[in-house]
């Protein structure tokens, strides 16, 4: 299951503790229209994959997120990065169900 970040230090405390593992930042909104597409794909890769891999899903409209929303330079929804040893290796922006498929291959690779 994907971990709902609720704020800046929540992210870190929880980055922290799944370090050891790819992490992939799903950057959404409630009213984004292709966030709630790919949304049911983000669940289902993140349950096949749960014991190699996490995803952080981080809604751009909480105050509390707007820290993580400039520092991963977020300009629009949805957004996928791929962060590996504390480093971003990968990141597209869009509801393309095959590219997001593929970062997970490139995460578990």
């Amino acid at each position: 299951m994907t971990v709902r970040i609720t704020d800046y230090d929540h992210f870190k405390n929880v980055f922290e503790e799944k370090k050891s593992q790819p992490v992939i930042l799903f950057f959404t909104a409630s009213w984004c229209g292709p966030c709630q597409h790919v949304y049911p794909e983000v669940e289902t890769l993140s349950a096949e994959h749960l014991d190699r891999l996490t995803f952080f899903k981080i809604d751009v409209d909480v105050d509390e997120n707007e820290e993580l929303v400039n520092q991963y330079d977020i300009n629009s929804m949805p957004t996928f990065v791929l962060v590996v040893d504390g480093e971003v290796k990968e990141q597209f922006s869009g509801a393309n169900v095959e590219k997001l498929r593929q970062l997970v291959a490139n995460a578990l690779a």
